[in-house]
């Protein structure tokens, strides 16, 4: 005896619930005579002139904001990581690490302020969203200029980064950290809408 899926219908059960479906199929999909039906277009050319124009290049390239804006804060975020590991248990191999990637994080920063200002443009002009946008963009700019001079500083002292000097440069990544994350929030805001989170 072989298994059948359906045990209470006969061999030929399947093809009987399946021409039933076919069946009811389109009597679920019809409107009911009380119900309106959808209104067919009848000029095509109105409806064509009144679609909004397909997207520029800069809309487009504006578009990738929200894929490049992450490196900066993952960078970031690693460095300081990374330097605190370094620091704190004596890895110079990490406190290398940490130099490069504070490096690609200012690098990463290129793409994400470029895109944001091509998008800039295309976005909602009300001014509780143009006031989140302008939020979001002095603190990334800070966040860079932070992280600018942290690792300037870092390079300068490369050979001794001890005592006071790394403890400002410490004190520098820390501050372009919490600058990356509270634009990033505020950016978050822009996209998600005001009310995104409770703060």
């Amino acid at each position: 005896m072989s298994w059948r899926p359906w045990p209470f219908l006969p061999p030929w059960g399947p093809v009987l619930l399946t021409a039933a479906l076919l069946w009811v199929a389109p009597v679920l999909a019809d409107p009911s005579p009380g119900e309106e039906e959808i209104e067919e277009v009848e000029e095509v050319e109105a409806v064509a002139a009144e679609a909004p124009p397909p997207p520029g290049l800069p809309d487009i390239v504006g578009r990738f904001h929200v894929a490049v804006v992450h490196f900066p804060i993952a960078w970031i975020a690693v460095t300081l990581l990374l330097d605190l590991l370094a620091f704190g248990l004596g890895r110079r191999e990490l406190g290398q690490a940490g130099l490069w990637t504070l490096g690609a994080g200012i690098l990463s920063y290129g793409p994400g302020v470029v895109t944001g200002l091509l998008r800039q443009g295309f976005i909602s002009q009300a001014a509780p969203v143009r006031d989140l946008v302008e939020t979001h963009e002095r603190l990334i700019l800070a966040s860079l200029a932070v992280a600018s001079v942290a690792f300037l500083w870092r390079w300068r002292n490369r050979r001794r980064l001890e005592g006071g000097t790394r403890v400002a440069y410490l004190a520098l990544l820390a501050a372009a950290c919490a600058l990356v994350l509270a634009g990033a929030h505020f950016g978050g805001k822009v996209a998600w809408g005001p009310d995104h989170l409770p703060f």
